[in-house]
């Protein structure tokens, strides 16, 4: 909310100024705001429609430039001095990291929308979303929003070009669904923007006293209902709703090894031209497989791959089975670097009775699609792999 309302700020300050200098200031919050989170571009998108919104509900305070040629070139330069303004953080960690900021992005968007749109329907997250949105928001501002919702509309230039950012942006955030699988409540840096529509009439009411009436018991400063109001709701909140932990380990510390293995078996499979099969080391006990598999990033994996390792006996049935994360799922492919090595342990229990002479069947996939990394020779979705 904060990096938001600066921007904000500087972009109501910028266009009354007519200040590049302040349209650029403006887009340096929002570009901070998505370097934490790449689902924060939807700030640039508010503080773009309050811009869009002013210009048009106060024309008669614009000095339009006589032509047209000049007009065009006014307002695509404030445009590209927030644009650059946007992007400043991401232009300076490329200069400094080396990095390509468009595949941070990319990479960013895609495993948002993968992790945020799955698990729960679009009917759901259209009728839900608005409700948990508002109950976290807090009941007592929505119902003053609803009561002066009248009075606010009649507050043309004032405060619709911030209810057109507010609630054209919320509309259209829960009406698209890209982002489903996430909760109203994390969109509560709407919340001040919110607040302040609710409260827009208010000053034509009364600066001090919310409540007119001739009990001076009664005249109680208006802020102090409305903190009295959300503080009652919150104890409701924190003594009569169920609370679930949601038991999440820390994410693994890991190092990236760039040494090559030494193989008892060397192989040169490789997967969809990202992650290929070095080699592996393999032994049996009675009614165990010890497998260790030396993986290396080709290219940067784009998914968290799982790979499966499936025992066959003489006859070519299945006698054993292990399905895991690289590394006892503590070594996720999405993090591998390219050109590192990654060592793959695997203990694999074997049906009673089972008889080899056996082979080895490995390969990767995805958990959410089940879709299997085909070899790049073009001969299956598996590697065979020889018994010594």
């Amino acid at each position: 909310p904060l990096l938001l309302f600066v921007s904000l700020y500087l972009a109501h300050t910028g266009l009354e100024a007519r200040s590049m200098r302040r349209l650029f200031a403006a887009g340096v919050p929002l570009s901070i705001a998505t370097f934490f989170s790449v689902g924060n571009s939807v700030l640039i998108a508010v503080v773009g429609l309050y811009s869009l919104a002013w210009i048009v509900f106060n024309r008669e305070v614009i000095k339009v430039p006589g032509k047209l040629r000049d007009l065009v070139s006014s307002w695509l330069s404030r445009i590209i001095a927030f644009a650059l303004g946007c992007a400043s953080i991401w232009i300076l960690y490329a200069l400094i990291y080396r990095a390509n900021p468009l595949e941070v992005l990319s990479t960013g968007s895609r495993l948002a929308w993968e992790s945020t749109t799955g698990g729960r329907s679009y009917g759901l997250w259209l009728a839900w979303n608005p409700i948990d949105f508002a109950t976290f928001l807090g009941i007592p501002i929505v119902l003053l929003l609803l009561l002066n919702l009248r009075k606010i509309l009649k507050l043309s230039r004032n405060a619709w070009p911030l209810m057109i950012a507010t609630f054209v942006t919320l509309i259209l955030l829960d009406l698209s669904g890209i982002v489903r699988g996430e909760v109203g409540r994390l969109w509560i840096y709407f919340g001040p923007l919110v607040t302040l529509i609710a409260l827009a009439p208010i000053e034509e009411l009364d600066l001090q006293y919310g409540i007119r009436t001739t009990q001076s018991v009664f005249r109680i400063p208006y802020c102090v209902w409305l903190i009295a109001l959300l503080a009652l709701q919150l104890l409701i909140l924190n003594t009569r709703w169920l609370v679930n932990d949601s038991f999440l380990d820390e994410p693994p510390v890991r190092t990236s090894n760039f040494v090559p293995p030494n193989p008892a078996v060397a192989t040169q499979a490789s997967f969809d031209r990202q992650i290929a099969l070095r080699g592996y080391d393999v032994s049996f006990l009675p009614s165990t497989v010890n497998l260790t598999l030396y993986w290396q990033a080709v290219a940067q994996p784009p998914h968290a791959y799982t790979v499966f390792v499936h025992v066959l006996d003489a006859n070519g049935q299945q006698v054993g089975q292990q399905d895991n994360m690289p590394v006892n799922n503590q070594s996720i492919t999405s993090c591998w670097q390219p050109g590192e090595f990654v060592t793959d342990p695997y203990s694999i229990a074997l049906k009673a009775g089972a008889l080899g002479p056996f082979t080895l069947d490995v390969g990767l996939y995805r958990v959410d699609t089940a879709e299997r990394l085909r070899l790049d020779d073009g001969s299956g979705t598996s590697q065979r792999l020889k018994v010594p």
